[in-house]
């Protein structure tokens, strides 16, 4: 194991234990090579140290993804970057179904793009972000299509119609009608010679 990956474990250990002290916060924690785990509780002081004790000064992306059958749905991945010395951190915290997360606008300004795309994109709330706004999809659009329980074919449909000589977004038809199939060979009932 590198030194400055020990260097952040001894630190963030240090941090979440006063943490821990001060307040009822969970205060679990784990850290293997570049990655560390945090409670969403801990998010922000992480940050905060990442950035002001380690130099880790550039958010270069923020993502999240969904395991839809799990207790904590969503994780939340902020992978941060010192530029000095190209050290790089994940940083991941879970979260709950239409469980929010506190904005990190104050200590990266840069997330404010991001935020809104995984608002978005998931529909996981950040609170004290005031620009929740529609970057990806277009304003009227309803639900997140990148949640697991979004449906493949959406709720509506636009299409440019010609007899009326404009866009037309209307619900969601299925044409083909239900089929019974049936599941035997054609050839299972041959006689043989």
């Amino acid at each position: 194991m590198e030194f400055r990956t020990r260097q952040l474990i001894y630190v963030f250990g240090e941090l979440i234990k006063t943490v821990g002290e001060r307040t009822s916060f969970n205060t679990s924690f784990t850290i293997i090579s570049n990655f560390l785990t945090v409670d969403k509780i801990n998010l922000s002081s992480v940050l905060k140290l990442s950035r002001n004790f380690f130099h880790l000064t550039s958010l270069i992306d923020l993502w999240a993804f969904d395991l839809y059958s799990r207790k904590y749905r969503f994780y939340l991945e902020y992978y941060i970057h010192d530029n000095n010395v190209s050290y790089n951190l994940h940083i991941r915290t879970r979260l709950m179904d239409r469980e929010s997360t506190i904005s990190v606008i104050p200590t990266f300004k840069s997330s404010d793009w991001l935020e809104r795309e995984i608002w978005d994109m998931y529909g996981i709330p950040f609170e004290d972000n005031t620009d929740l706004r529609r970057i990806l999809t277009d304003y009227g659009f309803e639900g997140h299509p990148l949640r697991k329980d979004f449906p493949l074919s959406g709720y509506v449909e636009v299409r440019f119609d010609s007899e009326v000589r404009r866009i037309v977004i209307e619900p969601v038809k299925f044409t083909q009608t239900f089929r019974n199939f049936e599941f035997t060979s054609p050839w299972s009932h041959t006689k043989t010679i």
